[in-house]
């Protein structure tokens, strides 16, 4: 964590002589309070993330864990050690679809994920997250929706893949839904679901749904939550 921040600071060290710059938001940046474990890999695999996520908490900032749901025995480890957030990722509406998107190394990734699925109900914060690409696995949203509906969870995101980093050599420009398609699926999922869109950002193309929307769904920016 010493070193993650330390990074951080070199990283952005050259905004504070940028005089379009804000000062503010500078001085916020070199004590950063969220930390986000996802993109790179799946963290779940590291050995001791109950310990990382700890000592997250331990310095007063919040941890947002990400993950495909296949190490549901990590997940049950962390019930002790819960991040701020959890999110579990589902990829598809069924076990053929799913088989064919995400193309495991694991013969028993399906179960797996619905395994972890339940485990998530356990957890303070816990979001599932649709990540759609057209022609792939953004198809029967009635699927998603009996993925969900008896599912104990706050917050449904669904949103569009985007052909970044990596990915733009897994999926074409032209495979990315736009935000009026991610909205149109994401309200084919409430009317069989329960959820309601509650808030939506259309430059990142994505969609949140609740039961229910609560004042706490925005985390405060100026403290520190950890759980």
């Amino acid at each position: 964590m010493d070193g993650l921040i330390a990074e951080q600071r070199r990283y952005l060290q050259g905004f504070k002589g940028n005089e379009k710059a804000s000062a503010r938001l500078f001085r916020e940046s070199m004590e950063p309070k969220h930390v986000a474990l996802s993109l790179a890999g799946d963290a779940t695999m590291y050995p001791l993330l109950p310990g990382l996520i700890d000592e997250i908490h331990d310095r007063k900032m919040t941890s947002f864990l990400v993950t495909n749901g296949l190490r549901p025995d990590m997940l049950r480890k962390l019930l002790n050690h819960k991040p701020t957030q959890l999110y579990i990722t589902v990829a598809a509406p069924d076990k053929e679809t799913y088989l064919k998107t995400c193309r495991p190394l694991v013969a028993d990734a399906w179960e797996r994920l619905n395994e972890s699925l339940k485990i998530l109900q356990e957890f303070e914060r816990r979001t599932v997250r649709l990540t759609l690409v057209k022609g792939v696995n953004m198809l029967n949203p009635e699927g998603y929706a009996g993925l969900l509906k008896d599912l104990d969870i706050d917050f449904v995101e669904v949103k569009a893949a985007m052909p970044v980093g990596y990915a733009q050599y897994r999926m074409a420009y032209e495979s990315m839904p736009s935000h009026d398609e991610i909205r149109d699926f994401a309200k084919r999922i409430c009317g069989a679901s329960g959820f309601k869109i509650v808030d939506e950002k259309d430059n990142s193309r994505v969609v949140l749904m609740m039961r229910e929307d609560f004042p706490g769904r925005k985390l405060n920016s100026v403290e520190r939550v950890p759980c």
